[in-house]
């Protein structure tokens, strides 16, 4: 019975919470997984040495690095939706947009210590839009 009681609380309490607090809550869930998981374990003082690094050079092809990365982006994905659902639908469009923007400013911030995983492709577009462009050249 205490087990049932425990249940409608916790309803009660999701369901009576205002929209601002499932974006915020949501958001901070969020910073806390890619914190945690990212941020920590791929830190740009510890790498800094290192070019061109990805995900699976810096966790040594551990198959716990790649299940770590899946599940944290599933987290944060079911995250997304639960905010979206229960906060930006339910806010006035320019009140969830400053809340929006703010939002996303604190998830950048945590990711910023962050080395610079897998973004090398943005050197490759930069070399094969100026293969095309000045040159002339098929760059595939």
């Amino acid at each position: 019975m205490h087990r049932q009681a425990l249940k409608r609380t916790i309803a009660r309490f999701i369901l009576r919470s205002s929209a601002t607090a499932w974006l915020v809550w949501c958001e901070i869930i969020t910073c806390c997984l890619f914190y945690w998981n990212f941020t920590l374990r791929y830190s740009l003082v510890t790498h800094l040495g290192k070019p061109f690094q990805t995900f699976a050079t810096l966790s040594h092809f551990a198959p716990e690095g790649a299940w770590l990365y899946i599940l944290t982006f599933a987290v944060a994905f079911a995250l997304y939706a639960l905010g979206y659902r229960f906060g930006a639908r339910r806010l006035r469009r320019r009140r969830a947009i400053w809340l929006i923007l703010s939002l996303s400013a604190l998830g950048h911030a945590t990711l910023m210590p962050m080395y610079p995983l897998d973004a090398t492709d943005v050197y490759d577009y930069i070399i094969r839009a100026r293969m095309t462009a000045i040159y002339g050249m098929n760059p595939l």
